[in-house]
């Protein structure tokens, strides 16, 4: 009893802190309504709603600009589909500022073509979908991310494991988009995913592909990547450790170099269309316990990112640089080698010998 009244308080401390950072209303989970598409239904654009740790039931956003944030992160707060729906709808036009943020998504379930299994974006749609585990989810097409018909969210900063589609897209799947609403994809670690087209990213339309790490994912057709026509542009990305009976890095159908661009990038088996990218093992700390951070120093993917690209959220020394890879300009990155400094040769400002 006294636990559930000392964590009451927090939540509205909490509240009472956001209530004064702008948001027009902040609606509790649990505490005033029992599910978290309860409190979407009476919400309002621009309020917040706050999920204390628990297990809910799948959720549309209903075209509401909402933010729906967890109190306590991901490990402790859950979105459950139960094998027999979408998790997570945005299909209504949802704005930039519906944002989804801190949840495990899974058991996500599509049985239907062009339906995502753990979250499905479409008809212009446009959410910010990030710091979320989409895991365990199952589709013919987006087995854990789908975008359709013109949805075009930003992805980023999740962890995209363990979903399968039976077509397109194990742990994203992406179609009928075009050029003037184009998905971001940006800093997601994006792992062990499987699919007939695409284990990690599948698609058919244009996606800016920008500091992921895609790795351990499976397909027929690319591994990591598989792209048909889509215009798609991968940058300062890591595609590492795929297995595909047809290439295993990345499937571009046709082989039509125009179709995808790739730069700044550590591709396994090379990419010979583009510049400026590098094929070396790119020295993960912990691999086979998710730990996908390179290691401080003697990754190769250190400072080789664009260096166009802002760095500045890399720790000290960070090289002035953005690192290739998921943690690229974040407190995350790993670190560079600082140079050793330059010292004078006594010898030579002696005088030389005596």
């Amino acid at each position: 009893m006294k636990k559930t009244i000392l964590n009451l308080f927090f939540v509205v401390i909490f509240v009472i802190t956001l209530s004064s950072t702008g948001f027009a209303g902040t609606l509790l989970v649990p505490e005033q309504y029992p599910e978290i598409q309860d409190a979407i239904e009476s919400a309002s654009d621009g309020d917040l709603i706050l999920v204390s740790p628990g297990t809910y039931q799948p959720i549309n956003f209903l075209g509401k600009a909402v933010q729906v944030r967890s109190l306590d992160g991901p490990d402790v707060t859950i979105i459950d589909g139960n094998n027999a729906t979408t998790v997570v709808v945005f299909e209504n036009g949802e704005p930039a500022d519906a944002i989804l943020e801190g949840f495990t998504i899974t058991n996500g379930f599509a049985g239907s073509t062009f339906r995502g299994g753990g979250i499905h974006c479409a008809y212009l749609a446009q959410p910010t979908i990030r710091n979320n585990i989409i895991i365990n989810n199952h589709a013919i097409d987006g087995g854990g991310i789908f975008c359709y018909i013109s949805g075009f969210p930003v992805i980023t900063k999740n962890i995209i494991t363990s979903n399968t589609a039976e077509y397109l897209g194990g742990g994203i799947g992406l179609a009928a988009g075009d050029s003037d609403h184009v998905p971001t994809v940006t800093n997601n670690i994006i792992i062990r995913n499987e699919a007939e087209n695409g284990g990690g990213i599948g698609t058919h339309t244009p996606v800016n592909v920008v500091n992921n790490t895609i790795a351990n994912n499976t397909a027929f057709r690319g591994g990591g990547v598989f792209s048909w026509n889509s215009m798609m542009t991968i940058k300062n990305t890591i595609i590492w450790g795929n297995h595909a009976d047809y290439y295993s890095s990345i499937y571009n159908y046709h082989n039509s170099a125009p179709d995808i661009t790739v730069n700044y990038s550590n591709v396994e088996g090379g990419w010979i269309w583009d510049e400026n990218n590098i094929d070396a093992d790119p020295l993960f700390v912990n691999p086979e316990n998710n730990n996908f951070h390179l290691q401080n120093y003697v990754s190769p993917c250190i400072d080789k990112g664009d260096p166009a690209d802002d760095y500045s959220q890399e720790p000290f020394y960070n090289g002035r640089r953005i690192n290739i890879g998921a943690y690229g300009n974040t407190p995350e990155a790993a670190k560079s080698r600082k140079p050793r400094p330059h010292l004078p040769n006594i010898m030579e400002s002696n005088g030389g010998d005596r």
